[in-house]
This record gives structure tokens, sequence and C-alpha cells, in this order.
């Protein structure tokens, strides 16, 4: 297959994963009713919960389908920023342009390691003395092994 017809199709593929997200972020906002009091309701057989699964698994492949792209078209990334933001006559050797992308996603993946882990230490849990509210399996299976 040549590279044009790759990314014809990994394009395409983006674009349906892109409308898939669209449509399944504006059902769980606006159809369903909010998530407090969502418990009960159904839409096509699946629950809320379900459907922010199908949500979450289309972003991730969504977004392993943008890296994809990235990577695809990498040269031409590092291409420009060279000379046409950085004003530089050469460009950057390929070894170089691996590394800078490989040290970015590092960078990025942390940046949203760290937003996570600031969630998830930060996060405040409701009273559970008068609530009867469970707390998240994670917390609990952690606070067990703790």
């Amino acid at each position: 297959m040549s590279k044009t017809i790759f990314n014809f199709w990994l394009d395409t593929t983006l674009l349906v994963l892109f409308l898939a997200l669209a449509a399944v972020s504006v059902i769980t906002q606006f159809v369903f009713p909010p998530p407090a009091n969502a418990k009960g309701w159904l839409l096509w057989g699946a629950t809320f919960g379900q459907w922010m699964s199908v949500q979450f698994g289309i972003l991730c492949v969504f977004g392993l389908a943008i890296l994809l792209h990235v990577m695809m078209h990498w040269s031409w990334v590092c291409g420009v920023i060279s000379t046409k933001l950085l004003r530089s006559k050469t460009r950057m050797d390929d070894g170089i342009q691996t590394i800078v992308g490989v040290g970015l996603l590092i960078v990025l993946l942390h940046i949203v390691g760290a937003v996570v882990f600031a969630a998830w230490i930060t996060i405040e849990r409701p009273d559970q003395s008068s609530a009867r509210i469970q707390p998240h399996p994670i917390h609990q299976t952690i606070a067990r092994d703790i």
C-alpha cells in the first residue's frame, strides 16, 4: 500500500472516529439526564455508564490514530518548525527528529499523567456516614493494598 493511500485511509478513520466521538458526547451530555439522575435510564439497551465507556474507548482509539497521523507527518512537522518558525537554513537529521519526537511524547504523557494523578489525590469524597455512596473501586483496591 502506498503512503498516499495509507494517509487517505488514516484521515478517513480520523474523521469517522471524530464524528463517533462527537455523537456519543452529545448523547451523554444532552440525551441522558445529569449523571446523578441517570440511574436506570437506557438508550438502545445501554446505560449511561456504558455510553461513557464507549465514549472513552472511542477517545482512546482516536488519540492513537492522531498519534499515528503525527508520526506519519513528523518529518514535515520538523521541517516546518526548523525552516519556517526557527528560520534555520538546515533541517534536522532523521535521528534528531526521532529523539525530539520521542522526547516530546514522553513530556506530553507525563503532563497528562500528572494532571490525572493530581485529580486522583485531590478528589473530595462525599460524607459517607450520611450517604450510601460506595467509594470508587480503584480507591478500595489501593486502600486495601496499603
